[in-house]
C-alpha cells in the first residue's frame, strides 16, 4: 500500500467515523470581526443554520482600545506616555471607544435583523476581551454546538508574533469549530 492510499483509506476512516447526530448543529457561534471577516465566514454559517434547522449566534469582540484608566494617568504623570498622556486624551480614547462600540452594536443589529428576515433565528452579543478566550467563553457558556470563524491567513513569525485567534479556538474551544479561509 503506498502512502497516498494509506492516506486516503485514513480519510475516508476518519469521515465514516464522524457522525452528526439528528440534531446536527443547533447552536452556531459565528465569530466575526467588522473589519476582517470574509463574507464566506457568514455564508458557511447561514448554510449549517439552514441545513440544521439552527440558531445563529453572532459574535464580535472589541479590542482593548486603552488601557485601565489609573493605569494610563499613573504612567503619564510618571513619564512613561512622555508625560503628555493627560486627563483630556483619556477622555477622548473613552469617547473613541463608546463610538466605536456603538458602531459595532449598529453592525450586528443589522446583520441580526437581515439574518432573521431570512428566517434564520439570530442574536447577537459583543464583548470586549482577549477574542479567542472570549470566543471559547461564550461558546461554552452559550452551549455552542459548533464554532464558525474565519481565518486571516496568517503564517510563520507574522503568526507566532501576533498570535491567531483562529488557531487558539481550535485547540481551546468546547464544541467543534469550523475555520473558513
Amino acid at each position: 500500500m503506498t502512502v497516498r492510499e494509506l492516506k486516503q483509506e485514513t480519510l475516508e476512516n476518519a469521515i465514516a467515523d464522524f457522525q452528526i447526530d439528528d440534531k446536527g448543529f443547533q447552536k452556531i457561534l459565528v465569530a466575526i470581526d467588522r473589519e476582517s471577516t470574509p463574507p464566506e465566514v457568514l455564508e458557511k454559517a447561514v448554510s449549517l443554520a439552514g441545513q440544521f434547522n439552527g440558531h445563529l449566534m453572532l459574535f464580535h469582540c472589541l479590542h482593548d482600545l486603552l488601557p485601565n484608566n489609573s493605569n494610563v494617568l499613573a504612567a503619564g504623570s510618571m513619564g512613561i506616555y512622555g508625560g503628555s498622556y493627560s486627563a483630556e486624551m483619556l477622555e477622548q480614547s473613552q469617547k473613541l471607544a463608546r463610538q466605536e462600540k456603538d458602531r459595532v452594536l449598529t453592525w450586528l443589529q443589522s446583520w441580526c435583523q437581515k439574518l432573521t428576515d431570512m428566517g434564520i433565528a439570530t442574536e447577537f452579543d459583543y464583548k470586549q476581551g482577549d477574542a479567542g478566550q472570549t470566543i471559547c467563553t461564550l461558546a461554552e457558556s452559550w452551549g455552542a454546538d459548533t464554532i464558525v470563524i474565519g481565518r486571516r491567513g496568517r503564517s510563520g513569525l507574522s503568526e507566532m508574533l501576533l498570535g491567531s485567534v483562529s488557531n487558539y479556538v481550535l485547540h481551546h474551544a468546547p464544541c467543534a469549530v469550523m475555520v473558513v479561509q
